[in-house]
């Protein structure tokens, strides 16, 4: 498995639930823990057998065309 750090910083504070069903479908692209979280900003350090390419294309698709949240994906051993 590959390790990353995931920044997600969610546009404009989305419902509650909007954050738990984005998690719980980042859920299914590997496994995470919250690192932190401040002002709608959570790190991530999340562990995927996905590339960083794949894991970002991934990721701009949750984020749907209204953008609900803004990320980065950084790799790291």
């Amino acid at each position: 498995m590959t390790c990353y750090i995931v920044s997600i910083k969610f546009v404009n504070k989305p419902a509650i639930t909007t954050q738990l069903d984005i998690f719980e479908a980042i859920k299914k692209l590997g496994t995470f823990s919250i690192q932190d979280q401040k002002d709608q900003v959570y790190i991530l350090e999340f562990k995927s057998e996905f590339t960083q390419v794949w894991l970002e294309e991934r990721l701009k698709d949750l984020a749907g065309p209204a953008e609900v949240f803004n990320y980065t994906v950084c790799r790291f051993d």
